[in-house]
């Protein structure tokens, strides 16, 4: 089940460019998932908040945990406790859009009575806060894919830029499409008879053209 869990975390992480998440950007989510955030207290919740819960008969809950889901045919909300630090109510909220993730809508308006639920939304905040490494890699590609495209295309440009150089460098060392052997003291023709096919043949650099050691081959060369 922990396999279906992954992909689940693997999933949300995908569809939201998810690589790193605040609580602001988890409520955005929720909302776009069609959920309501709402904010609690133990003790004193403002008018709506109290008329909610009084209305939902979710007081039980209320003094029981630090948050729940909540769906009926009319509701979508998304229960925290708003005295949690802002970093609690970031793993409330995945653990929420774990259960709304795995579809754990079967028994009851109130998701996550289920201790084998529990564990799978649980589960579920592991897998999207510690990614494995090429989940990780896929979600920072997916995020500055553009951005990557771009630096790859610049990357390409350079590396044809300087073999371009590097080309002309190495041709600019030579004189013309002269060639000589190792040992020799004329200079011919790439197709001469004297160097065709031989393997101790170089071709004419600029400093041995004008070094004044060579001569012109007289068959290939003549004046």
């Amino acid at each position: 089940m922990d396999d279906v869990v992954q992909r689940k975390a693997r999933e949300f992480c995908r569809d939201f460019a998810v690589q790193s998440i605040t609580k602001e950007q988890a409520t955005n989510i929720l909302e776009k998932l069609g959920y309501t955030l709402v904010e609690f207290n133990y003790i004193l919740n403002d008018e709506p908040v109290a008329t909610l819960i009084d209305k939902l008969k979710l007081s039980d809950e209320i003094i029981r945990t630090k948050g729940f889901t909540y769906v009926d045919d009319r509701n979508r909300l998304v229960f925290v406790n708003e005295d949690l630090n802002e970093q609690e109510q970031l793993l409330v909220i995945l653990h929420e859009i774990g259960h709304i993730y795995c579809g754990h809508f079967s028994h009851s308006n109130i998701i996550g009575l289920d201790v084998k639920e529990e564990h799978e939304a649980n589960e579920f905040v592991h897998y999207v806060l510690q990614p494995a490494f090429f989940d990780r890699l896929r979600y920072i590609i997916a995020r500055h894919k553009t951005r990557i495209l771009i630096g790859v295309g610049v990357l390409l440009l350079l590396i044809v830029v300087l073999l371009a150089l590097n080309y002309i460098r190495i041709e600019q060392q030579y004189y013309g499409e002269y060639y000589v052997t190792d040992s020799g003291q004329k200079y011919h023709k790439k197709e001469c008879i004297f160097v065709k096919d031989k393997d101790n043949v170089h071709r004419l650099t600029e400093e041995e053209f004008y070094s004044g050691n060579y001569e012109p081959c007289q068959i290939c060369l003549p004046k």
